[in-house]
């Protein structure tokens, strides 16, 4: 289990109430979370599950530590302990890890890619 920070600036408070409304600030969460990144040392298989798509089997994926999670409907904005300032949208994985497919470097920008 990862526990996580749920302090927030009242900047980032306000971005989430004026875009999105009814969301879930989470405490903490179990699972892995990684980043899609081009210098990722790990494949999507041994992050998630196997699959036969030539697509996914070259995507690279980076292990990241979580450091605030918002959950809203399906998707988890996650702030990252190692690139603090940059915003990460993702989804949970049948597999029980989380997959960062989009970044932005701002709260409301990764909002806006929902």
């Amino acid at each position: 289990m990862i526990r996580l920070t749920i302090k927030f600036a009242d900047s980032e408070l306000q971005v989430l109430n004026e875009l999105l409304g009814t969301y879930e600030i989470l405490t903490f969460v179990e699972g892995k979370f990684f980043a899609l990144s081009e210098y990722g040392e790990n494949s999507y298989f041994d992050c998630f599950e196997c699959i036969e798509d030539d697509f996914f089997m070259q995507q690279k994926y980076e292990l990241m530590t979580p450091k605030k999670v918002i959950k809203f409907y399906q998707y988890y904005i996650v702030e990252t302990e190692e690139e603090p300032g940059i915003w990460y949208r993702g989804v949970l994985k049948a597999n029980g890890n989380y997959e960062l497919d989009c970044c932005g470097d701002t709260l409301q920008e990764i909002i806006w890619s929902l």
